[in-house]
């Protein structure tokens, strides 16, 4: 069939069209260039470093050019909404990708345009960050990337509070004689080689590539609730004049003598005064929206006097310290009810912890709008089951506060996926938001997976375990495959040996620390790991690993060395009459752990400190050898 000439021009014109539409969204990451609205701005300021940060990495070089394509952050799009409070927002129109949000100061809103610049670089670019610090970022090389006209992204916290503690930025050295220093290290028994983990050249980057890796993560609080063990200060406070507040907990004695261990102790929750004085307090505060009534951890220092002992629905026969929720519940009904009178809207919130963490048996939430759970799961509870019960008593709003990463033990312990869908267990219930505590140990191998599991469903409760595993694995580069098949491994060992745990009962009133690593120890044996390292052997020898890769695989192959020596060292700890080799499994550990210091970003004084584990029995390799038996 023969075509006019017109016809023939209108075909070329369509085909010129077409291909320049096909290009209009290239963007040259070598020329791009980077405008910031707002040079003032915090956010945008670190926005645009980061965007060229990462921009050089994937492109291995970066030339912006005057008539490159343009990032501009802090411009709302032409014809878009302004962000509203908390928003990040991303959209590409012709020659610019716009980059706006909320950036107030974080003191009063979010980093707007840095989360953007982080969707973007997530959802095209695809980088991810398994660890904090740069040495986490996984990217793939390219200078070209191709985003459409119109390609648009949003981000909104989904949660009211979505944190993985990073705690305050260190101002000096720690004070190694404070009582909390001593209660948390033991200097007696740290080798020398690693006290550099408390100077501030090593402290401060370590914090701020924690803090940066939340916000690469867009973990973002929206409601600022005040909470946390509220009660700290009252023995020092009273102690000699209101004693009367304080628990007699010991015999007919209140309060604690020592002022360093008075922290930890409960108060009297049935007397009169003790609620009238968090009223006082509240009151002299002026009357803020929230009253914190979170009581101690401690699972000893509930108070044994006849008042409190009367709001206690203890079974027959029962243990003392067996459930305390009911006191806990009389009290907060109490002080909702004297602050209501003054404010309305008020909100108590207190925690569900430790052994006053189970439904209460007696008493009701009875005013559940003014009320605010911080929920501190054991790891081997049924956290759904638990939250469930305190629904039904008539909680409404809470957040869960658990101390899931809390570990300090050697041995991987593979429960990165239970922790994900836990999270999503609990959002279906109608949870608020997380504030995930630890022991700042993010950069260990050992825990790493954990990490990122939740903090990607924090800020994304879309994701599968199936997405977020795919993208973890992918900083091991070629050897994914196999690196996936030793996480598999690990993941079914330690689940098993959690509910193995959780339907012994032993652990009915674990929370943290040694209690967290009784499952990674009893999960785990050297067969097993001997089995791990065969896998590992193969995921090295997979072609085409880049140094990276290849040194991401080579520290986990030293996690689970490191794991075979620690168990050596503690199942020889057991051994009666066996002095001699438990020292030299000893021996064998400490220098082990100095040789690697470097090539392992572990918290090594906190695995010599650990007081539930390893802290006596390196006492033990310190003190003299016994002298042997004399023969008759």
């Amino acid at each position: 069939m023969k075509m006019n000439a017109k016809a023939v021009q209108c075909l070329c014109s369509a085909l010129l069209a077409a291909a320049l539409a096909a290009h209009a969204g290239e963007i040259d990451l070598r020329t791009a260039r980077i405008t910031v609205v707002d040079p003032e701005s915090k956010a945008q300021k670190m926005a645009a470093e980061e965007l060229e940060k990462h921009l050089a990495l994937i492109a291995g070089e970066r030339h912006p050019a005057t008539d490159g394509y343009e990032f501009a952050i802090g411009r709302v799009a032409p014809g878009m909404d302004a962000a509203k409070a908390w928003e990040s927002h991303a959209f590409a129109s012709g020659k610019t990708l716009y980059f706006w949000g909320d950036d107030r100061s974080a003191g009063e809103g979010g980093r707007g345009s840095l989360y953007a610049v982080y969707g973007f670089l997530d959802k095209v670019l695809g980088v991810k960050w398994v660890r904090p610090g740069d040495e986490g970022i996984v990217f793939q090389n390219r200078t070209t990337v191709s985003v459409p006209d119109g390609w648009k992204y949003r981000f909104y916290p989904p949660l009211e509070k979505s944190e993985i503690r990073v705690g305050a930025c260190p101002k000096k050295r720690p004070d190694f004689s404070s009582y909390m220093f001593k209660k948390r290290f033991d200097l007696e028994i740290i080798p020398s080689e690693f006290m550099d983990a408390f100077t501030l050249s090593r402290m401060r980057p370590e914090y701020w590539a924690f803090r940066q890796w939340t916000w690469r993560m867009r973990l973002q609080t929206r409601t600022s609730i005040s909470y946390g063990h509220a009660f700290t200060k009252w023995n020092d406070r009273f102690y000699d004049t209101h004693r009367e507040y304080l628990a007699m907990w010991h015999g007919t004695n209140r309060g604690h003598s020592v002022k360093s261990r008075g922290k930890y102790m409960h108060i009297c929750y049935s007397n009169p005064g003790t609620q009238n004085q968090v009223i006082s307090d509240w009151l002299k505060g002026g009357t803020n929206e929230y009253i914190n009534v979170c009581a101690a951890d401690s699972q000893t220092t509930h108070c044994r006097c006849e008042g409190c002992r009367a709001l206690d629905a203890d079974a027959p026969g029962e243990n003392f310290l067996a459930d305390k929720s009911d006191r806990q519940v009389w009290f907060w009904n109490r002080i909702a009810e004297k602050a209501i009178a003054i404010r309305p809207d008020v909100k108590i919130v207190a925690y569900i912890y430790a052994n006053y963490r189970q439904p209460p048996r007696r008493y009701r939430i009875e005013h559940p709008d003014n009320f605010i759970a911080g929920v501190v799961p054991s790891i081997y509870d049924d956290s759904n089951a638990l939250i469930r019960g305190w629904q039904e008593k008539g909680l409404k709003r809470y957040f869960v506060r658990p101390n899931y990463l809390c570990y300090k033990g050697a041995m991987p312990r593979g429960l990165e996926r239970y922790l994900f869908e836990d999270f999503k267990e609990n959002l279906k219930l109608g949870m608020i938001g997380v504030d995930e505590d630890n022991f700042k140990r993010s950069f260990s191998m050992v825990v790493m997976f954990d990490f990122y599991a939740l903090a990607r469903v924090i800020s994304d409760p879309t994701l599968t375990f199936a997405e977020v595993e795919r993208e973890y694995l992918s900083q091991f580069g070629p050897a994914a495959e196999e690196m996936g098949r030793y996480y598999a491994r690990v993941r079914s060992r330690g689940e098993a040996s959690r509910i193995a745990i959780m339907k012994g009962g032993a652990s009915a009133l674990a929370r943290d620390d040694g209690e967290l690593a009784r499952a990674g120890y009893t999960g785990h044996s050297f067969a097993d790991l001997d089995g791990d390292l065969e896998v590992i052997a193969r995921a090295l020898s997979c072609q085409g690993l880049t140094p990276a890769q290849r040194r991401r695989v080579e520290e986990v192959k030293l996690v689970v060395e490191h794991a075979k020596l620690t168990l050596d060292f503690l199942k020889k700890s057991r051994v009666k009459g066996g002095d001699d080799d438990f020292r030299a499994a000893a021996a064998r550990l400490k220098e082990f752990r100095i040789r690697h210091a470097n090539d392992m970003r572990e918290a090594w004084p906190m695995l010599f400190s650990d007081k539930k584990l390893e802290k006596p029995l390196w006492h033990r390799v310190a003190s003299p050898k016994p002298p042997a038996a004399k023969g008759r």
